[in-house]
């Protein structure tokens, strides 16, 4: 038979992602596409409590807050274009009252930090090994402040594994799981970017090697050589299509998941369609029935839809 892809070889299978295991995701929009595919399958799961990150310094920056378990308060946010931002977090909590800006920061911290008192499994996705610094110290996010306030720099690779291991190495986890985003920066520039990632590669395996119950996932190879069509990529030709996302989490499931979840996980998949299904004629006695059907479907799983719709 003739051969069209390479396929990746995955890790041997590791039965950590699993119902009633916590999970925590922390890194690029790559993390979110994976982390929604667990939260629509009713994993408990808390995915980027600080938004979006894609530098590792950013990410240890993070797993030490969480840790620590301190809230944020007005002298670690700051004004400007009109909005309160935090420079540890994405944009998308920044806000024109101050007050808001910490409670949406702060709520999400709080929900973050119970989660990690509970032996989570952690999933690191590494987006980029450039990072912007201000006065000496890495920023998450720059807000659309002057450019000339930041110094942009590539991380080393020793860098990034010790600074990771060591912000690793202060959670109580059960497996931590280390990805690659396979999202191309190519504001950076082609060469840049491939530089990026190979640091973000030899950083990942030498975390591998010297951290406990750590796994690499290859969803960076997967894309690149499984997925080595223009077709599985979005319009932007960066972006992984729902297909491409799809395929990857697949390989996700066969590495981390055993058959036991698995089929928990289908059942699970086909609530949260009937969750998702819009009535076009809710008074009907079938509307009722099939709502009945959905209540019935989710106690038997154990998920109350009245917390999960909330």
């Amino acid at each position: 038979m003739i051969q069209l892809a390479t396929h990746t070889e995955l890790p041997p299978q590791q039965n950590v992602v699993k119902y009633g295991v916590p999970i925590l995701m922390i890194g690029s929009c790559f993390t979110n596409n994976i982390g929604n595919k667990l939260k629509e399958a009713f994993f408990d799961v808390d995915i980027n409590p600080f938004g979006e990150t894609y530098n590792p310094l950013s990410i240890c920056a993070e797993l030490d807050w969480l840790a620590a378990g301190n809230a944020f308060t007005k002298s670690e946010i700051e004004h400007h274009g009109g909005l309160w931002h935090s420079m540890m977090h994405h944009g998308e909590f920044s806000n024109a009252s101050p007050q808001i800006t910490l409670q949406n920061i702060n709520n999400r911290l709080e929900t973050a930090a119970s989660l990690l008192t509970r032996n989570p499994v952690i999933v690191i996705t590494l987006g980029t090994a450039y990072a912007y610094e201000r006065n000496g110290i890495v920023v998450n996010n720059c807000h659309k402040m002057p450019a000339n306030n930041f110094t942009r720099r590539r991380l080393g690779i020793d860098e990034i594994a010790d600074r990771l291991a060591a912000s690793i190495s202060k959670i109580n986890y059960s497996h931590c799981i280390l990805t690659v985003s396979p999202i191309r920066h190519l504001r950076d520039g082609a060469h840049d970017n491939q530089t990026s990632k190979a640091t973000l590669l030899l950083a990942a395996d030498k975390l591998v090697n010297g951290l406990p119950d750590t796994t690499y996932f290859p969803a960076y190879e997967i894309m690149l050589d499984e997925l080595r069509d223009y077709r599985f990529y979005d319009e932007d030709m960066t972006h992984p299509t729902p297909l491409a996302v799809k395929y990857i989490f697949e390989r996700f499931e066969q590495t981390f998941m055993d058959d036991h979840t698995r089929e928990r996980m289908t059942k699970c998949q086909r609530l949260r369609q009937r969750i998702n299904h819009r009535l076009m004629h809710p008074n009907t006695e079938e509307a009722k029935q099939f709502e009945t059907e959905t209540i019935k479907m989710a106690a038997q799983l154990g998920i109350k839809l009245e917390e999960d719709r909330g």
